[in-house]
């Protein structure tokens, strides 16, 4: 359940740091490795040791690493204390070893709320930070000086907030190699963003394009001008416009597409006469499209490496040379625009096999940052049994060298491998799933078949691919089989996949897993009488549909911020969201101003599912959600307390739509560990830290304080 703008040119994203936590809380691209018919699995393997949770969900020690567009300085977002500070390191230039990073000291920590995020600005003189409250989402972009940072004490570097804009939300478009930062910002009128140049150094803003109310996406090129935008008409379709030729000269409306079409407006090349998109126009699976922007007709089509997926994000320099493309195939990797690059980085890669950063089948490879010319790029390697590190790979010399891994205290070789498969759903449609098969034996299930927990990702706008994940890593641990489903309306499967999705949340969306399940009782010992659910945001409603809906399959049920009535949930969407719904909630789930629609989504609510409820429920929220309000888990709890059916609530006061804070996140799975445990018999560890058992009690109470009935005459 969220949105972003997409722009051509990689570094122009602001990036996240790699969730750590749970991933079906929220959230936000070589070849798929399709596994067909039966597959033999080894029976159970005992003793595997009990890993403690904390060492599996603390916070990692490194979570992004951001190069300086000179490439002589990495931004490192790195666990100082319990909370991550911007750690600032200089990168060596030895013959032999590419990195040879040297500390040079903490940047900009906040011990209140978690900064998540870092990048450069274009010209490598400033260091900006999109930082929220409490997960409420009024991102302000901060600015430190990394010139001021002589030692760990933050020696003379402090944060200037650029956007002091009360309850504004601002978005980081570009930072241009000239210097500056082109942002979004609706502080002008909350529901709609239009685009500023912020001048870094002396913070003064000058607006650039004024939104007429109904755009989504903006195109910027590299040199930071406005060359395009999207907008969203009231009926679903696309338009996208381009500047007159004058100044004052009204936009002209060069392309449209129709709600069944996927399109995203990227950016433009330099100079702004071609826009980049992607597009399934003809197509099964989404392309690459250049457009003239004086026309809208496509100048050319480039054909997507991501092997019958859907094409993924197109990385480019700076300048506009085509670099590679990030796909999202069964895992995540990096595919470089030319074959003499594809086999410079595999060869690169090989040499690191013994470090564990190899290139097999399943090894993620994404792409972390890059200098403004493209020969130094920072990559992220990961796999189901490796918790990864991050490389330097050099496009001059053609090698690789690593440093920050991320859980080096993770043993391996104890670790559950997670295989990718195709299934067909009950009514034919083509669908994937992943499969983390437990290697410790649960007792209490004929022929040694397993306990499962269906782990639902959010959006429903993503998807689920392979690669580390504490949190699957947790169950498997515990003596649980994990099936993570890629539903009708997961992207990057193709058209049929996400358009599959269209009038059916609470219904087929819901059937999908449900065949899963039956699919990996087929084919990898599940035991039917033994599968909990659990997911957030949409994964949250799957949840709930589950215990409500299909109650008969599911022992028991997890909600992490799961809407419970689809009406009220659409009608409190954020203001700035308006612009967005008709080709999406609109389209999928239908809009609750029209009769027919609002019938169809209160019919397929778990609200009106009450009565075949049965089961268990943990019910996990952030308090300063803006997405999915409070009220939808206070009605859960309330609804399943009417019916005598047993239910908890975890409230976190310092959170929104996901969880940020480290501490949050280990009370919340030790949570999880102790529910499965009591209702599917997996292992529990005897003994965790004080403190993840003084903030679970504090999140419990919180909880039951906000979900205990009014006294009576209040109002």
């Amino acid at each position: 359940m969220h949105r972003t703008l997409l722009p051509l040119v990689v570094q122009m994203v602001l990036p996240l740091a790699r969730p750590w936590h749970a991933s079906w809380i929220i959230v936000p691209l070589l070849a798929a490795l399709s596994v067909r018919g039966a597959t033999a699995w080894a029976q159970p393997r005992d003793p595997v040791p009990l890993l403690p949770l904390e060492q599996l969900m603390a916070r990692p020690r490194v979570t992004t690493v951001q190069i300086n567009p000179t490439g002589q300085t990495l931004a490192v977002l790195e666990k100082v204390g319990s909370h991550p500070a911007v750690v600032l390191y200089a990168v060596g230039q030895g013959a032999t070893n590419t990195w040879a990073p040297t500390r040079l000291g903490v940047a900009f920590q906040d011990t209140v709320r978690s900064v998540s995020n870092v990048r450069w600005s274009g010209d490598g003189r400033w260091l900006l930070i999109l930082h929220d409250r409490g997960g409420d989402e009024g991102y302000h972009l901060l600015r430190v000086d990394p010139r001021a940072v002589t030692g760990e004490r933050q020696s003379g570097a402090t944060a200037t907030d650029l956007t002091p804009f009360p309850g504004a939300e601002v978005e980081l478009l570009a930072t241009p190699a000239g210097g500056g930062a082109i942002i979004a910002s609706n502080h002008r009128d909350p529901r709609v963003s239009d685009v500023y140049v912020l001048d870094l150094d002396r913070g003064a803003l000058r607006r650039l394009a004024t939104n007429p109310g109904d755009v989504t996406v903006w195109a910027i090129t590299p040199e930071g001008s406005v060359a395009g935008a999207s907008a969203v008409r009231p009926d679903g379709m696309l338009e996208v416009r381009t500047p007159g030729p004058a100044p004052d000269a009204p936009w002209q409306t060069v392309y449209r597409a129709p709600p069944s079409e996927r399109f995203t407006l990227l950016g433009a090349e330099r100079g702004g006469r071609v826009l980049v998109a992607r597009s399934n126009v003809g197509r099964a699976t989404e392309a690459f499209a250049f457009m003239d922007a004086s026309s809208g007709r496509v100048r050319r089509w480039r054909v997507s490496s991501c092997r019958g997926f859907d094409a993924g994000t197109l990385v480019t320099t700076a300048a506009g040379e085509v670099l590679g493309e990030s796909c999202a195939t069964s895992h995540r990797t990096f595919v470089p625009a030319t074959a003499r690059g594809q086999k410079q980085l595999q060869a690169a890669l090989r040499r690191l096999e013994g470090t564990g950063t190899g290139a097999d089948v399943l090894r993620a490879l994404e792409l972390e940052s890059m200098t403004a010319n493209g020969e130094r790029l920072v990559f992220y390697s990961h796999a189901a049994t490796d918790p990864g590190r991050f490389l330097l790979y050099d496009t001059q010399r053609g090698v690789a060298d690593t440093a920050f891994a991320m859980r080096p205290d993770i043993d391996r070789a104890q670790l559950a491998p997670t295989t990718f498969h195709w299934f067909r759903a009950r009514d034919g449609l083509r669908l994937s799933l992943l499969l983390t098969r437990s290697r410790v034996r649960v007792p209490g299930s004929a022929n040694a078949r397993q306990p499962a927990v269906v782990a639902v990702h959010g959006g429903p706008w993503s998807r689920d691919e392979v690669g580390y994940a504490g949190e699957t890593q947790l169950l498997a641990n515990r003596g649980y089989t994990v099936i993570q489903v890629n539903f009708r309306g997961s992207t990057g499967l193709g058209r049929a996949t996400v358009d599959g999705a269209v009038g059916e949340f609470g219904q087929r969306m819901s059937d999908d897993l449900l065949d899963a399940i039956a699919w990996s009782v087929r084919n990898a010992n599940v035991d039917p009488a033994r599968v909990c659910i659990l997911g957030g945001s949409y994964g949250g409603f799957a949840a709930l549909v589950g215990m409500t809906r299909d109650a008969a399959h599911y022992r028991c049920g997890i909600d992490y911020a799961g809407p419970f009535d689809l009406e009220t949930l659409i009608r409190a969407f954020p203001p700035s969201w308006q612009p967005f719904l008709p080709r999406s909630w609109y389209r999928f789930v239908g809009n609750p101003d029209q009769p027919a629609a609002l019938e169809r989504m209160r019919r397929v609510s778990p609200l009106a599912q009450l009565e075949k409820a049965r089961g268990p429920l943990l019910v996990v929220h952030g308090d300063n959600d803006p997405r999915v309000r409070t009220d939808q888990a206070l009605r859960v709890v309330r609804s399943w307390r009417a019916r005598s059916l047993p239910v908890s609530l975890l409230l976190a006061g310092n959170e929104g739509h996901s969880f940020n804070e480290e501490s949050t996140s280990l009370a919340v799975n030790r949570a999880v560990e102790r529910f499965l445990g009591d209702w599917l018999g997996g292992r529990v560890q005897s003994t965790v830290a004080p403190d993840i058992t003084r903030t679970l009690e504090a999140l419990r109470a919180a909880g039951e304080r906000a979900a205990a009935p009014a006294p009576p005459g209040a109002r």
